[in-house]
């Protein structure tokens, strides 16, 4: 196996890269309230952690996620949520990736689904068509080492353009397989670390997975024949997420303000988070005092609202709950 395999930058690809450096730009210079972009942002994490999932194989609905009980395909989710807020989080510019990023991330994503967390596979591993046939096989692990450090030599030190450094990694990764299970879901973040590392940013996060999930038959054609046409691999890669960008453009430039964020609410839930925006922090308790006519449950609920639409976090102190403006 070639690190990182030969290829030609076409000008079908130049131009998806132009058109994505100057949709960047234009996301980037865009002036969001804060609060919004938090609310924006914290959406594109759950749509990024669902899809990846669903790309395997996961049911789970974006609408009702939240009402869905704790079961196998949940902690699916909930796993890639945390491995996108670590990536995120933990990930600075011009950072070296290194096999316990690698590690870290299958672990996240893995944790209470495998008995083999961030642990590389011991046993051989194929792809089989309906028929029986292997149409895929993968390298052995006696191989895995060296080809891991290959990919993160490439990754580290090759001056490709961002976005065909982490696309070419993403491929190169699934190549390899280097886990029992969980390749696709680690490879799909090795994208967005990738892209953390070399500082390559959207103020408002584009969420690959989502397409990718929607033409999932394609992906996995250009992956499977990825070495053999890199180009038609890249360029894939590249439209849907420039389609994508163009996606977050289009909910910038209709996302509500956080003016209308606070119009949207009870005259009861303004006065709440006025309460808590004059007293920085205050506890339910306090709240509580404020409205002794309304009963606890039904402040509960008014709380609940201004938490989910990104205008108040709840916090802990010694005393219990505390609220605060986000």
């Amino acid at each position: 196996m070639k690190i990182p395999p030969n290829f030609i930058l076409t000008p079908e690809i130049q131009s998806t890269i132009s058109k994505i450096e100057k949709n960047r730009q234009l996301i980037n210079l865009k002036s969001i309230h804060p609060l919004v972009n938090i609310k924006l942002q914290k959406a594109s994490l759950l749509k990024s952690a669902l899809y990846s999932a669903k790309v395997e194989g996961n049911s789970l609905e974006e609408h009702n996620f939240d009402k869905e009980p704790n079961n196998k395909k949940k902690i699916e989710v909930q796993n890639l949520q945390k491995a996108l807020s670590y990536t995120l989080n933990n990930t600075k510019p011009n950072q070296k990736i290194t096999l316990d990023t690698i590690l870290k991330l299958h672990l996240l994503t893995m944790d209470n689904l495998s008995q083999k967390v961030g642990k590389i596979r011991a046993e051989n591993w194929a792809v089989f068509d309906s028929n029986g046939n292997a149409v895929y096989l993968a390298p052995p692990p006696t191989d895995l080492p060296n080809l891991l450090s290959s990919l993160i030599d490439y990754i580290n030190l090759n001056q490709d353009h961002p976005l065909i450094k982490a696309f070419l990694a993403h491929l190169i990764f699934e190549k390899i397989h280097p886990f029992e299970d969980g390749n696709g879901r680690v490879g799909r973040l090795l994208v967005t670390t990738c892209l953390k590392a070399q500082n390559y940013t959207f103020n408002t996060p584009v969420v690959l997975e989502e397409e990718i999930n929607k033409t999932r038959d394609s992906y996995y054609f250009f992956l499977e024949r990825g070495f053999a046409e890199v180009e038609n691999y890249l360029l894939y890669m590249l439209e849907i997420f420039l389609l994508q960008t163009e996606k977050v453009l289009q909910q910038i430039e209709f996302a509500p303000s956080h003016k209308e964020e606070l119009l949207a609410l009870s005259p009861r839930q303004e006065e709440i988070y006025n309460i808590i925006k004059d007293h920085f922090i205050v506890s339910m308790d306090f709240i509580q005092r404020r409205f002794m006519q309304v009963p606890a449950r039904t402040l509960r609920y008014d709380i609940k609202k201004l938490c989910d639409k990104g205008l108040v976090v709840k916090t802990s102190s010694t005393r219990g709950a505390m609220y605060k403006l986000l």
